[in-house]
């Protein structure tokens, strides 16, 4: 490699490969060289990963960790840009603790609950639910990125923990439900609301 495009630093200690795509991917060695030789490091490997767009698809509801639920086949990874977005009602069930590098909420009718007993949603970037989805959270812990509500989003029976920043938009709509039992909502790194808060 040499200086020049996206490769910078090849005569110095750090190497820097700018904009990176799938075939950058490799072995990386360097060879120093001198009056009195050569000598080669050891390899280097880089790897490059890639967002995707994952699409949650069984409308009859189901476990988050069966890969046939998902557009991809696979269960959606820390790189994937997830979104539980199809119209009807279900019940999406966290089996598992998921990962994600954001999850998009956003069915425009019938109601979607996420459901789970004591599973945490870890984001590196965002969780939203969209203006026109009804959403019910039933149980879960939610960390990482922003939790932004801007639809309708309802607090479920069982506790719900929030170990991400929670902001509601201005026409959100947010309801803590006392029902079938009394349950507490944590908020470890802030609540901002700026829309309607509701305790039934």
């Amino acid at each position: 490699l040499i200086d020049g495009g996206r490769i910078t630093g090849s005569l110095t200690t750090n190497l820097t490969v700018a904009s990176t795509v799938l075939s950058d991917a490799g072995s990386y060695q360097i060879i120093v060289t001198n009056a009195y030789g050569a000598i080669t490091s050891s390899p280097a490997i880089l790897t490059v990963t890639t967002s995707r767009l994952v699409f949650w698809t069984n409308t009859a509801g189901g476990n988050w960790s069966t890969p046939a639920n998902w557009s991809t086949g696979t269960v959606p990874s820390i790189h994937d840009n997830v979104f539980i977005s199809s119209n009807g009602t279900y019940t999406v069930t966290m089996d598992i603790s998921p990962v994600a590098s954001s999850v998009t909420f956003g069915n425009n009718a019938g109601t979607l609950t996420l459901s789970s007993s004591s599973q945490t949603l870890t984001v590196s970037n965002s969780i939203q639910v969209l203006p026109q989805a009804n959403v019910i959270f039933d149980g879960p812990t939610f960390a990482g990125g922003v939790f932004t509500n801007a639809g309708t989003l309802s607090l479920g029976g069982y506790n719900a923990t929030f170990n991400n920043p929670l902001v509601t938009m201005p026409a959100s709509f947010t309801r803590l439900n006392g029902s079938p039992a009394y349950q507490d909502v944590i908020f470890n790194s802030g609540f901002t609301n700026n829309g309607i808060f509701e305790v039934d």
